[in-house]
């Protein structure tokens, strides 16, 4: 709706990121799937069938101030000690994760270059960063480096839909494969606060108005330095 008030697409962004949660919490299969990656598939789909316009200021605020208020919001909530006490072996294997995906992204650049065209080296960029710490860095990245809104979207579909494909082989093979021991979880180490999954899901914690605070003074300092 290429006339729609920039009021009314963020009120219906803002139900879409509602609806995502709400159905994260609920269904399993969204729960699976990820609030993030279903927010941007109602996103997409809404924009394809002509409920929201294709281009509007509000895109160009997400992509720019959002994206550091978003960031922002992740490192306020973050909680290092619950790193510390990971333990080695999960920093390991986040270290070899993050280095096969940046060495993947090298070689499907050197690959796949001349299809893209000059601007393979950021997408490239962006790829790497998500797959190593989530799609907020694929659009960090993609603002500094500034790749074309076109190439942007593009990206952004194919991480979505390989990403779906890459979930649903995840859970459809290991059903597949025989099973040659059965593990029962003692209901103790599932309640282990130390676990790991334990760890992970207490690394964030409720915003303040401290945290608040701290979030409007970054993004409008950024914002001032843009003189946007």
């Amino acid at each position: 709706m290429p006339g729609m008030s920039p009021a009314l697409v963020f009120f219906v962004m803002a139900l879409v990121v509602l609806a995502s949660l709400w159905l994260e919490r609920r269904v399993s299969a969204f729960r699976k799937l990820g609030a993030a990656a279903t927010a941007i598939l109602m996103a997409l789909a809404l924009s394809n069938t002509g409920v929201i316009p294709g281009a509007s200021p509000v895109y160009d605020f997400l992509m720019g101030q959002g994206v550091i208020a978003g960031i922002v919001l992740v490192l306020l909530g973050v909680n290092l000690s619950s790193l510390s006490r990971a333990g080695r072996p999960m920093l390991v294997a986040f270290a070899l994760g993050a280095a096969g995906s940046a060495l993947g992204a090298l070689a499907m650049a050197s690959l796949l270059g001349g299809s893209v065209g000059a601007d393979t080296w950021k997408l490239s960029g962006q790829f790497a960063s998500t797959y190593i710490g989530g799609g907020m860095n694929f659009a960090a990245v993609g603002q500094e480096l500034g790749t074309r809104s076109d190439l942007f979207s593009a990206g952004i579909a194919a991480d979505v839909i390989v990403t779906a494909i890459w979930l649903v082989a995840c859970l459809v093979i290991p059903e597949l494969m025989p099973r040659t021991t059965t593990a029962v979880a003692d209901d103790d180490t599932a309640r282990d606060e130390d676990s790991p999954a334990a760890l992970l899901q207490s690394s964030g914690g409720a915003m303040t108005i401290f945290d608040f605070g701290g979030l409007a003074v970054v993004v409008f300092d950024r914002c001032g330095r843009r003189r946007c």
